[in-house]
């Protein structure tokens, strides 16, 4: 059995980790007592291949859990102090070691209570900066089956003066091709319309730059 002990700073990302790992079909436990886990595991030794408990600062150490013979491995997801009030703020959640001295010094206080944990940890991923999807990749990546990864593509087309879509990971800029919107027949039609596919592939720019396109995704999947 494949055990994935999901820990961290309150705010760091531990509920997306956790939701990664299921879709990777790791058997969540969340919040569990350390001192249940050992009975856990053993009652789903002969149910489940792979396991992931989530354990937040609250439940005790868990680095003396008597689990031996076992594919073992520790996640702790960490954030700047800075990402870390942003988003507690955004959320208006209370941080759970928070009392009358404010947020900040409740992130300094977990962060000194998990620092030895943080330092034996298998793996640290520093999630600030990162979209949901960003981290749930980096999780899926690093613990998830290599020939079970499939890229997923999105395709989505949208206006630059309502600005990039924020968890855009590329984009191409498509404006110096013909517009078929300033054709009046073709106006009231969309992308889905055989007229308006071949307006735009007649033109040559359209051709090489949709294979200039294809090779860049190619290159991305590949990596």
């Amino acid at each position: 059995m494949r055990i994935v002990f999901v820990t961290g700073l309150s705010g760091a990302g531990r509920s997306t980790a956790a939701r990664a790992l299921e879709d990777q079909g790791y058997h969540v436990m969340d919040n569990l007592p350390p001192s249940l886990v050992t009975e856990a595991i053993s009652a789903l030794s002969n149910k489940v291949d792979r396991v992931a408990i989530v354990i937040d600062v609250r439940a005790g150490a868990i680095t003396n859990i008597p689990i031996s013979g076992l594919d073992r491995s520790t996640l702790f997801l960490d954030a700047d102090d800075a990402e870390l009030v942003h988003r507690f703020e955004g959320s208006r959640r209370p941080h759970p070691l928070q009392t009358e001295t404010g947020l900040l010094r409740a992130i300094e206080t977990e962060r000194e209570l998990l620092s030895d944990l943080r330092a034996n940890s298998d793996l640290v991923i520093d999630s600030t900066g990162l979209s949901p999807h960003e981290l749930r990749s980096k999780v899926a990546a690093a613990f998830g089956n290599i020939e079970e990864i499939k890229v997923v593509i999105s395709l989505v087309s949208f206006g630059f003066k309502r600005g990039v879509p924020i968890d855009s990971d590329l984009v191409f800029d498509a404006r110096f091709l013909p517009n078929p919107h300033w054709d009046a027949e073709l106006r009231p039609l969309d992308g889905r319309a055989a007229s308006v596919n071949d307006f735009v592939m007649g033109h040559p720019g359209s051709i090489a730059y949709l294979a200039a396109i294809e090779q860049v995704v190619d290159i991305v999947s590949a990596g």
